[in-house]
């Protein structure tokens, strides 16, 4: 079948340009430069652009139903990502090397689709009714199974690689996106219902939510009392004079506890219309200050340090799972924040946080590559990397998944960043994990090691995804 073929060279140095300036954009975009409402249509946009084409899409086939559709979209014509020719079910007899490409991991390039009239006029009629003249599309399968089309690319117009990685990305971040809303699903069972419950988050600046209430630093704009805020919730049940404050503070030597309590007092009481103080979060006593204990007050750290002591005690491997994807969600930033780096209370906790934080997904990536969860192990990672993006534990794992998938373009492009991030013990610390992990042999991993490469050569099977 000449139309499933290799990637030809005849573009080569302005693909492999192209391709070094695109994958810096997506690279970015996955670590966090969002501000787009819509991920996965900025990704398409960005795509159209890099072929030159008129329509990119996600193909969804049901291989035993024997039927494909769209996932998701986008018509440059159109400028729309719900306007389509394309039926709910289109019959997959039409494009039957459709489905042994996907069966194949195999490329489809159609450069003419006159050139496929005589030896599969279904398919060459398909494309008629669809506006369609030249097609390049890759398998996904990640997120499902069926194919990453690009219709009528005006340029690399049988260059798959790129097409792989904008593949992994777009799937990638559909997975992100269900993981994200699980993420809201899950904490949404400690969210307060009533206005005796309050709940106070610290991983990730400081939050504190009740029923018709939200906080967060914009409404707390003063350090002081945020600090004051996060000691108190870590430590209930305990109450502390102004001056013992102002040893754990750090801060400002001139501090006033009492009109920054006052303050804030008024603001919590103003918001609630509380008619006594009753309901405050913060008591002043004859001991010094704390939390008022008849509240029910969720400190999402508490939560965690719970959740850990859960954790090590599970002996079921899918329970243990369950247990470290809560414990995951948990996780939206570093303790506190990025800020606030001279209090020795926070950057205890912040260090303390990420270690037990990396030492448990570290667990849950090892169990979810056993499971053969290669696409969940990845996302997490992705997840994870936007928190702590110097973390080798992570990478490792990261590649780990990616190679599993066949997703080798991928894993050379992390292997040069990390080339640059790291230092030539690490590095060479994570090549030989690498090693152990992968089963590849001393001989590749010495020819790497000389090239300062991990991938520069792999075993003949694991190239034969992007290979045709």
């Amino acid at each position: 079948m000449e139309y499933i073929k290799s990637e030809e060279a005849n573009e080569d140095l302005l693909f492999r340009e192209e391709v070094m300036r695109q994958f810096e954009y997506f690279y970015q975009y996955m670590h966090g430069d969002r501000k787009e409402p819509n991920e996965v249509e900025t990704i398409f946009k960005r795509s159209i652009e890099f072929f030159g084409a008129d329509w990119i899409g996600l193909i969804d086939f049901d291989l035993e139903v024997g039927a494909w559709s769209t996932r998701c979209f986008y018509n440059k014509r159109t400028g729309s990502s719900t306007e389509t020719l394309i039926e709910d079910a289109e019959n997959a007899a039409q494009a039957k090397r459709w489905e042994q490409a996907i069966r194949g991991g195999k490329a489809i390039v159609i450069e003419d689709i006159e050139s496929i009239r005589e030896e599969a006029p279904e398919e060459y009629a398909m494309y008629k009714r669809l506006h369609v003249q030249s097609v390049l599309g890759v398998p996904y399968r990640n997120c499902g199974s069926g194919l990453m089309v690009v219709s009528n690319p005006k340029r690399f117009k049988n260059c798959y690689t790129g097409l792989n990685i904008i593949a992994y990305i777009v799937t990638n971040e559909i997975i992100a996106k269900q993981r994200r809303d699980n993420i809201f699903r899950k904490q949404s069972e400690h969210e307060p219902t009533s206005y005796e419950t309050v709940r106070i988050d610290l991983l990730n600046g400081v939050k504190v939510a009740s029923k018709e209430l939200f906080f967060d630093e914009g409404d707390m704009k003063s350090e002081a009392l945020r600090f004051l805020i996060a000691f108190l919730a870590c430590n209930m049940g305990k109450y502390f004079p102004a001056e013992y404050l102002n040893t754990k503070y750090e801060g400002e030597k001139d501090v006033s506890w009492a009109d920054l309590i006052y303050k804030f007092r008024m603001k919590w009481k103003n918001a609630r219309n509380l008619d006594d103080d009753g309901l405050q979060l913060i008591l002043t006593t004859e001991k010094g200050y704390g939390i008022n204990p008849a509240l029910r007050v969720i400190v999402d750290v508490i939560l965690a340090e719970e959740l850990m002591r859960t954790i090590d005690d599970a002996s079921d491997r899918l329970a243990k799972i369950e247990l470290l994807r809560k414990f995951h969600a948990l996780f939206q930033g570093e303790f506190m924040g990025t800020t606030f780096t001279r209090n020795s209370f926070i950057r205890e906790n912040r260090l303390h946080y990420k270690l037990k934080y990396i030492e448990k997904m570290e667990v849950l990536m090892k169990l979810l590559i056993e499971q053969g969860d290669y696409t969940g192990a990845a996302g997490y990672c992705n997840d994870i990397l936007k928190v702590y993006p110097d973390c080798v534990d992570i990478h490792f794992w990261r590649i780990v998944a990616l190679y599993k998938q066949g997703y080798i373009d991928s894993v050379r492009e992390i292997d040069e960043n990390l080339r640059e991030l790291l230092d030539e013990r690490t590095y060479s610390i994570l090549c030989r994990r690498l090693q152990l992990e992968l089963n590849i042999s001393d001989e590749v991993l010495e020819t790497c090691q000389e090239s300062k490469m991990i991938f520069l050569r792999l075993d003949e099977e694991k190239r034969k995804f992007n290979t045709h």
